[in-house]
């Protein structure tokens, strides 16, 4: 088996419950359509968000959004405060299994498609 890691991120317009849940579930449902995995793929999803999102986390927003990834692990982390750094943005890292390597898309949403022009088509 093969392990590989999909990385996403999308910055969201405010800082509100509504906002996470629905910001959340577009990065995920943009990841899951854009590339060759299904939830039994799924070892694991990681995410991070910047410090000036506090109202909601990023896995409580996918658990409260959809019953999809119920039994797949979530993890959420803050990143670092850095001077200069986009702000209002949640990341993630889905880790998958496969039997061969596949080809994956990342998907950088809203204003994060800055963050990584090299890797948005």
């Amino acid at each position: 088996m093969i392990t590989q890691a999909i990385r996403g991120a999308i910055s969201l317009n405010n800082d509100s419950p509504e906002e996470m849940i629905s910001g959340v579930q577009r990065l995920m449902e943009s990841l899951m359509e854009n590339n060759p995995i299904t939830i039994k793929n799924i070892i694991s999803i990681e995410f991070t968000q910047t410090l000036d999102l506090q109202q909601m986390n990023p896995a409580a927003a996918l658990r409260k959004g959809t019953n999809k990834y119920s039994s797949v692990p979530l993890f959420v982390s803050q990143e670092p405060e850095v001077i200069g750094s986009m702000g209002k943005v949640v990341r993630v890292l889905v880790y998958c299994q496969f039997v061969f390597r596949k080809k994956v898309k990342p998907q950088y949403l809203g204003e994060t498609a800055k963050l990584r022009p090299d890797l948005v088509s």
